[in-house]
């Protein structure tokens, strides 16, 4: 039987991470580490390509034992199930976190009534500029802009479609409400007793960038400057029309 499954996602950069680890410390959930299952597993014709995956999966020893499990099974919502149980094991509520997974949410919504999602959101400006400072982003900053704008769009169709299997929180309020937010999401979690492992989220290693992921900060912002004023300008101009033209319904 197919055990509640917790699932987040959002922009790369905009607390993810943050959001998966206060999640599994406050309310017991056991999260996997990122898969990219869905985004980066397998080429067009459906195959699983080990090589295609980021170099944090591939260079985990309990990541890359879990995707030999599935190497025979077709791409879907089955295997990935399967994923997340070689990698987390017996839990009654398990959890997983991959940011682009936003993408394929609405189709795992519709197909299986034990998935619950939230979903992360924060300012274009200071997305773009933390992607700016990590090793793994090669995109220039109007394609991550572009990408904001995208993700903006399928959190507005996900809310609107799934309102009662979706929430939508804000970063600001993930840093300064942080109870408030856990509370809401456990009241909107399936019943189920979660385990006591650690959930590894991340190596501060290999992925130092997430370092900063261990708790909430009171604020963050990226600082604005005679260089960075006209990214900044486009991406609040960008943020506004986004907030105008399909308003998102936040949980808080």
């Amino acid at each position: 039987m197919d055990k509640p499954l917790i699932l987040i996602g959002g922009m790369p950069r905009s607390g993810t991470t943050l959001l998966s680890r206060l999640t599994s410390e406050a309310l017991n959930v056991p999260f996997a580490p990122e898969t990219h299952y869905f985004t980066a597993a397998y080429d067009k014709h459906g195959t699983l390509c080990w090589n295609q995956l980021p170099d944090a999966v591939k260079e985990n020893p309990k990541l890359a034992a879990a995707y030999r499990e599935i190497r025979d099974q077709p791409k879907g919502r089955p295997a990935f199930r399967k994923l997340l149980s070689c990698l987390i094991g017996d839990s009654d509520i398990i959890g997983e976190k991959t940011p682009a997974h936003l993408t394929v949410f609405s189709d795992l919504l519709k197909n299986d009534s034990k998935i619950y999602c939230v979903v992360i959101v924060r300012d274009f400006f200071d997305v773009i500029e933390s992607l700016s400072n990590v090793p793994w982003n090669s995109r220039p900053w109007p394609r991550n802009l572009i990408r904001c704008i995208k993700y903006w769009r399928k959190t507005y169709q996900l809310k609107r479609q799934h309102p009662q299997k979706c929430t939508v929180i804000r970063y600001r309020d993930l840093c300064e409400k942080t109870n408030e937010i856990m509370d809401l999401i456990s009241t909107r979690l399936p019943e189920g007793k979660g385990t006591s492992m650690r959930s590894e989220l991340f190596d501060p290693e290999k992925e130092h960038w997430k370092r900063n992921a261990s708790q909430a900060p009171s604020k963050r912002s990226h600082p604005v400057n005679i260089r960075t004023l006209p990214r900044f300008i486009l991406a609040r101009i960008c943020f506004i029309a986004c907030t105008k033209i399909r308003p998102i319904e936040f949980d808080q």
